[in-house]
């Protein structure tokens, strides 16, 4: 399902997970999200396989696109259009990174009012983990500025791998084609 909507030339989601250059091709958002969404629909065919059918699904990022198959809102070619599409669009964003942090939300927002504010446009809170922290991104000036303002805080923070800033101002230019993209596929009731 996924095949005919990788980049052309692509290899197999098989060989971009257990292929020799499987690091370097998980590195590229067009390949990456397709085979996370794969195994996504896996897990989840194997546990219906098992008796095992959910309630209510959700997900965070391109986990609610998962859920959405999951839950019949989204068949399977809509779901890999979806994800190869919204991948493409990812990596043709520009570089950044993200960071996982002992800072709640509001600790984060603080922090990046601190910046100066061209930095400040290119960082924000990417994922929200309760009391436990939180996962920020940005470009990557903006990224480390703001690591520098959580530790001043007396915060820890930790690089996550991948070079692109998910969930921050970086993505904007993505959204309108992400959102067209999306409108022009089919979507039933859950």
């Amino acid at each position: 399902a996924f095949a005919p909507h990788l980049p052309p030339g692509a290899p197999g989601l098989h060989a971009v997970l257990h292929g020799p250059e499987a690091a370097a091709l998980l590195a590229r958002p067009s390949l990456a999200q397709p085979a996370h969404a794969a195994l996504g629909v896996a897990l989840a065919a194997l546990w219906q396989a098992r008796g095992l059918a959910p309630a209510l699904v959700l997900g965070h990022s391109l986990g609610e696109c998962i859920a959405a198959h999951v839950a019949g809102v989204l068949d399977l070619d809509g779901l890999a259009r979806l994800v190869a599409g919204r991948g493409r669009l990812c990596e043709a964003l520009a570089p950044g990174g993200m960071a996982a942090t002992t800072a709640q939300a509001t600790e984060v927002a603080a922090a990046l009012a601190r910046l100066p504010p061209g930095l400040a446009s290119e960082a924000g809170l990417a994922a929200c983990h309760g009391s436990a922290g939180s996962t920020v991104s940005g470009s990557p000036a903006a990224l480390a500025a703001l690591r520098a303002a959580l530790a001043e805080a007396g915060h820890a923070s930790e690089p996550l791998g991948g070079r692109h800033a998910y969930h921050s101002p970086l993505t904007a230019p993505a959204m309108a084609p992400l959102a067209a993209l999306a409108a022009g596929i089919p979507h039933g009731a859950p």
